[in-house]
């Protein structure tokens, strides 16, 4: 190329016509010199700042408007996701509870089915009295079986329950519909085939009983709406015509008793009425080893004492005689952990109990009522006068105290109060009584009645008028419409006496010797101290007091020799007597022994 052609280059955007030089001085200059002349410059662009910032500011917004859409899709995306994994595990957890729970209807049906099996009873031997009793079950198909001549269809229950684990609750029922109960006799079911129909409950125990429950082990607390097809006793009506109880025996009802039942049939159908209020029934497992705590914790809960009741203790069922049983239970050991009496106790006081106390036992004295027909007539009935009315009348002052009394000093102080004779009056006996309950005067025959009012109103009314406030408040707005006359009648027909409990007995004795056993349990009876007669009552019926409405049922057996003694099913009120005895002393050394050792007690409610 020669020296002087011109050659176009192109320098970071200025195109010049530099000529062939070997200087390179231009070359080293800035263009961001200011000598750097503007004629130098190659040809320039000009923008128009308003302009760009418009098109820069639209781009951003459209942008940011593009990406704000963005993230909010993708939050819904998002959310949609994890809704869809909640629900699908909600799924799977609650096929997983429904399995789990499926898995223990199972196994809580089969438990109890081993349960009814092992209450199943040998078919009696060949050649014993039997009968031969059919069902028709729903798994099964007809079945048949012989049982003794004996036994209630309780026993029938047992083995329709444990042939299959389904269904779970049923009743025997005759055609069309008749449903044939636990306490019937045997004589009832074997004319035809007995039909197993399915229920959502426990079929009741008899028309006079509540239901029972099979326990299953696990649960303690249950809430179970009312089953209005369920026959309830205590909705039944009391008939007007005197119970045979008071009828039956060598003496005949007297006038005074007459007018007490009247008295109670009131009072009875008062509580029937309230009844009519409780609509679920609670289940609740106690432990009879803390029989206080558990029952007086229970009852701080209010809310439990508007619906029945039903109490589970461990046992294989449970019934209206477990409920008898744990209340009974707890009156005699709370009274008798805290207090002193003999037939009556005043209501205990001490450092011990605290003041809501007293308004727990008002509740469970109110409910205990409610449930059962009967309240504890052990505590003392001026007490509970004054509670209820504000008053005592000196009649029951003066019996309510001697019922505190042990037998000896009430037939004592007894004689003394009627004694006619200034010179027979055992003035120094009675002032060694009153002694213990602080009396300063001297007993004679013009003012023994009136000491004996001063001690009790002290004793009973004024010692514990802190705490029968108490009580009072707790026991609830049914007895404001309960007069004197009324609560008279159950201390009156329901305090267990030799005449009363015999009356009760019902038994049909088809041998000689059965009828030997019946008289000596009437001797037996007639023998028994205050304290021994309760503990044969509950013995029989779970309860130391005997409503004037029902009845014991005596039944014989023949025992093997190393198992004599006598058995009962409380719930039933059945006693269950061996025949095998010689002779009265040992039938009477066999009940002495069998009714002090509690522990040893064979008692059932199925």
């Amino acid at each position: 190329m020669a020296s002087g052609a011109n050659e176009n280059k192109v320098i970071c955007g200025k195109a010049n016509n530099l000529e062939d030089s070997d200087s390179d001085s231009d070359l080293l200059k800035s263009v961001f010199d200011s000598g750097y002349a503007d004629s130098e410059a190659g040809p320039s662009f000009e923008f128009d700042k308003a302009a760009l910032a418009d098109i820069l500011g639209t781009s951003r917004e459209d942008n940011q408007s593009e990406l704000i859409g963005t993230s909010e899709e993708r939050k819904a995306i998002f959310k949609e996701q994890l809704e869809q994994l909640e629900e699908s595990s909600r799924i799977d957890k609650e096929k997983d509870r429904l399995r789990l729970e499926e898995e223990q209807e199972v196994t809580k049906q089969e438990e109890i089915r081993q349960k009814r099996r092992r209450r199943v009873l040998d078919e009696p031997a060949p050649g014993d009295q039997s009968v031969e009793v059919r069902i028709r079950h729903p798994r099964m198909g007809v079945l048949k079986r012989r049982f003794h001549v004996r036994s209630s269809v309780q026993a029938v229950y047992d083995w329709a329950g444990s042939v299959s684990a389904t269904p779970l609750y049923f009743q025997l029922c005759k055609y069309p519909n008749t449903v044939i109960y636990p306490s019937d006799e045997i004589s009832q079911a074997c004319n035809e085939i007995l039909n197993v129909v399915s229920r959502g409950q426990p079929v009741p125990l008899s028309v006079e009983e509540d239901s029972v429950t099979i326990n299953d082990g696990q649960k303690l607390y249950i809430d179970i709406d009312m089953d209005d097809t369920i026959p309830d006793a205590l909705h039944i009506g009391l008939s007007d015509t005197p119970p045979q109880m008071l009828l039956e025996d060598d003496e005949p009802m007297t006038e005074e008793e007459a007018i007490a039942l009247t008295h109670y049939n009131v009072l009875n159908k008062k509580r029937q009425e309230e009844l009519t209020k409780y609509l679920k029934t609670n289940i609740v497992e106690i432990d009879k080893d803390h029989i206080v705590e558990e029952i007086l914790k229970l009852c701080k809960d209010t809310s439990l004492l508007q619906n029945y009741l039903e109490i589970e203790c461990g046992l294989t069922a449970t019934g209206d005689g477990v409920l008898r049983e744990m209340l009974t239970s707890f009156w005699e050991k709370f009274l008798m952990r805290n207090g002193e009496g003999s037939r009556e106790i005043p209501l205990p006081l001490g450092p011990s109990i605290a003041r809501e106390t007293y308004e727990i036992l008002g509740r469970i004295y109110h409910h205990g009522f409610m449930l059962t027909g009967s309240f504890p007539v052990t505590i003392s009935r001026a007490s509970i006068h004054y509670a209820l009315f504000d008053c005592v009348k000196d009649e029951c002052l003066e019996e309510s105290f001697l019922n505190t009394l042990p037998a000896k000093q009430r037939e004592t102080l007894s004689a003394a109060l009627s004694s006619k004779s200034a010179a027979s009056f055992p003035d120094k006996i009675v002032c060694d009584i009153l002694e213990d309950y602080g009396n300063m005067r001297w007993p004679s025959q013009e003012n023994i009645c009136s000491i004996v009012k001063d001690v009790a109103v002290h004793e009973l009314v004024a010692k514990p008028a802190m705490a029968l406030q108490q009580f009072r408040s707790g026991m609830g707005e049914f007895w404001k419409d309960v007069p004197p006359q009324e609560i008279d009648a159950v201390y009156k027909l329901s305090q267990p006496t030799s005449r009363r409990v015999k009356a009760a007995l019902r038994g049909n004795p088809l041998t000689k010797k059965e009828e030997s056993v019946l008289r000596w349990l009437k001797l037996f009876i007639d023998e028994c101290g205050d304290k021994m007669l309760r503990r044969f009552l509950v013995f029989c019926t779970a309860s130391d007091s005997l409503a004037p409405d029902k009845t014991i049922q005596v039944r014989f057996e023949s025992m093997p020799s190393a198992a004599i003694r006598p058995k009962a099913q409380t719930c039933f009120r059945i006693l269950i007597l061996p025949t095998n005895f010689c002779g009265y002393a040992a039938f009477q050394a066999n009940m002495d022994i069998s009714l002090t050792y509690r522990d040893a007690w064979e008692m059932k409610d199925y």
